[in-house]
């Protein structure tokens, strides 16, 4: 899988396990928009939204994407839960995925 089908798969997931009436931003941070990846480098991708997104969503968003059949990591954070400190690091440079 390329990477970008990759982020067109976890993007996928995402976007169907989160309730229809959750407004949110998904985006792509971390070295995949630094530009220093590398080849296995894991996809971090990041959900923002006016609250938390439910613990069990959480978990299926997670379970889903541990399944793909890839030889990377694609993790998930729900931005509700970060420090500012570290939501202000990571959205320095990122790339938009999805919005609603």
């Amino acid at each position: 899988m390329t990477e970008e089908e990759i982020l067109s798969r976890a993007t996928e997931i995402i976007r169907r396990r989160l309730p229809e009436n959750y407004h949110c931003k998904v985006f792509l941070f971390g070295s995949q928009v630094t530009g220093k990846a590398r080849n296995r480098s894991d996809f971090h991708i990041g959900i923002e939204g006016r609250g938390p997104v439910p613990p069990g969503t959480m978990a299926e968003i997670r379970w889903e994407l541990d399944g793909m059949p890839i030889l990377h990591t694609v993790e998930v954070v729900d931005f509700a839960g970060v420090t500012a400190e570290f939501a202000r690091v990571a959205k320095e440079k990122t790339r938009m995925l999805y919005e609603r």
